[in-house]
């Protein structure tokens, strides 16, 4: 059996030239055999898809003669359905942040009100408690020696108010993730002085993450139009995921500003020698959810709010990343010209 082959005005072979090598096809095999039409999509190697209807030619005997095959390329509509899909998805779960955040705060609120008001009650406690075991011995509380008591209970203390931070800062994150737009005009922003108070506020985590911190702020560097706190936020962001990179304080840390006057662009850039991200990972860590840190306490959403807070400022973040080398995230916004 002998088949013919039409596609859109051009052949397999054409196509294979101009978009690359075609997925594994046995579609017009598949035709000649069954005698029934086909209709399916097609891709491509640089990632076009193409809709193809296969349609069986008879002879004057009713045998399979041949085929017509026709494809269009459909990419853009396709990518076009796919992101509505998307927005639907991520609009329930927007929908669905919103009311666990709700849910959340308001029972963690009690633990971060209480918690430091037990913990000072310990304190102002542990002194008389102190003086009872020495005149009437050990009492021997929920199973604990005062002695043991005495130790883990501010431990324990401690640990709990940070867990309550850690759900706050969880619940900010979700706020975030459904918070529409921006709400209040933008502001003239040195984002030399975001980079600053940035570094400030993360003294600590930095201090027990490296030895080796840089900040390399360029002069003249022009200034932003946007929200300062937001700015701030996402440098944080990206410093905080550099620090968890890390795996040895002698690994080193860098934040620079500069201007990109190919771009007009100001960049900011966040440099780590940590462990790396993978390829396959690297094309997914902007998306709402997605984190290589699930184990680790990552929700997936603080590089998924700062995509956004960028995208409002007209910038973008981007990274290059290379497993066991480190990465490097970079921040572009646009720069003022009215200033």
């Amino acid at each position: 059996m002998t088949g013919q082959l039409i596609l859109a005005r051009c052949s397999v072979e054409q196509i294979i030239g101009l978009y690359g090598p075609i997925e594994s096809d046995t579609s017009v095999r598949d035709t000649l055999v069954s005698s029934k039409p086909y209709d399916g999509t097609l891709r491509t190697g640089n990632g076009l898809i193409f809709g193809v209807k296969i349609f069986p030619l008879f002879g004057e005997s009713g045998e399979v003669t041949g085929v017509i095959r026709i494809a269009s390329d459909i990419t853009e509509r396709f990518q076009l359905r796919q992101a509505a899909i998307e927005t639907r998805r991520l609009a329930a779960l927007g929908e669905l942040a919103a009311g666990i955040a709700h849910e959340i705060n308001n029972p963690n609120a009690l633990v971060l009100l209480n918690t430091p008001i037990v913990k000072g009650l310990f304190a102002d406690a542990a002194p008389i408690l102190e003086a009872h075991v020495k005149q009437h011995g050990d009492p021997q509380l929920a199973d604990m020696a005062w002695a043991d008591i005495r130790e883990e209970v501010p431990l324990l203390l401690e640990e709990m108010f940070n867990g309550g931070k850690r759900i706050q800062r969880i619940v900010e994150d979700l706020k975030n993730f459904v918070r529409p737009g921006m709400r209040k005009e933008f502001e003239i922003v040195d984002i030399n002085q975001a980079v600053e108070a940035s570094s400030r506020l993360l003294t600590n985590t930095l201090k027990s993450s490296t030895n080796c911190m840089e900040v390399d702020l360029a002069d003249n560097l022009p200034c932003v139009r946007g929200d300062l706190q937001q700015i701030e936020q996402v440098v944080i962001n990206l410093i905080q995921n550099a620090c968890q990179a890390l795996t040895d304080k002698k690994q080193s840390l860098s934040v620079s500003t500069r201007y990109d006057a190919g771009h007009d662009r100001c960049l900011i850039e966040v440099r780590d020698e940590g462990q790396g991200i993978a390829a396959d990972d690297l094309t997914h860590i902007l998306e709402p959810f997605f984190t290589t840190r699930r184990n680790g306490g990552g929700t997936g959403l603080g590089l998924s709010v700062s995509a956004r807070i960028a995208a409002d400022h007209e910038g973008r973040i981007s990274f290059e990343s290379e497993v066991g080398k480190g990465t490097c995230a970079v921040l572009e916004l646009k720069p003022d010209k009215d200033v």
